[in-house]
């Protein structure tokens, strides 16, 4: 039997075609591989960028489980915040927000933890801990140090945003020194979602991991298992 452009992988698999797709799938990531293995000789590492927000629960998922993921491991996070999310005409973003508080909760109990926290947050509540991470890096630090624990303490343990005291002590457990008033911050928070957007996506947390996107929240085994294939992960 000859196939057709129109045939559907079933299709394929009964004419016995499977096992030339799959050849072609894998040359498709062959390009990727060979980077990959040039960039391990090198010295070099993987590199994931992850854009989130702090007003999303979702984060609370997936930032901890990348941390985790490539805990010595030669792959870097790269972090960027955001203080704005989403589509832009959203008929039903009050909605979204509600059951994402509900399916975080359920996918943070699948591993055993809980989230206190059961109503959404506004973006301008939690804006100053976006800038407060973006500011840490711009000094050099690790800004993950600072916003896995300030997702957790607002996710996990429902410490209220308005207690910014509780937050600036948690700034200095992570840093030296406090984040100081810069106003170039929101700027650069707003080029952190240009730069989403214009890499084709929209919305918090996504992953951009070796040429492919992910909802982070939701997709954290088939990230694992695409940096397995390109043997970064072991």
């Amino acid at each position: 039997m000859r196939s057709t452009p129109t045939d559907s992988l079933w299709q394929r698999f009964q004419k016995r075609e499977l096992p030339s797709l799959l050849l072609w799938l894998d040359r498709q990531t062959l390009p990727r591989k060979v980077s990959a293995l040039l960039r391990r000789l090198a010295g070099g590492r993987a590199r994931i960028d992850l854009y989130f927000a702090f007003d999303d629960p979702y984060a609370a998922v997936a930032l901890p489980g990348l941390i985790e993921m490539i805990r010595d491991q030669p792959v870097r996070l790269n972090l960027y915040p955001l203080a704005r999310r989403g589509l832009a005409v959203d008929p039903a973003a009050a909605q979204r927000l509600v059951h994402a508080v509900r399916d975080a909760a359920a996918l943070l109990q699948r591993q055993g933890l809980s989230l206190r926290r059961t109503s959404p947050l506004a973006a301008a509540e939690v804006r100053y801990l976006a800038e407060w991470t973006l500011y840490a890096q711009l000094q050099g630090q690790d800004p993950a140090a600072f916003a896995g624990r300030a997702l957790s303490r607002l996710w996990h343990d429902a410490v209220d945003p308005v207690d910014q005291v509780f937050y600036r002590r948690l700034y200095a457990e992570c840093y030296p020194g406090l984040p100081l008033p810069d106003h170039c911050l929101r700027d650069r928070l707003d080029a952190h979602h240009r730069s989403l957007q214009q890499r084709g996506h929209w919305d918090s947390p996504a992953a951009w991991v070796e040429g492919r996107w992910y909802f982070a929240h939701e997709r954290l085994p088939a990230i694992a298992d695409w940096l397995r294939r390109l043997a970064w992960l072991p």
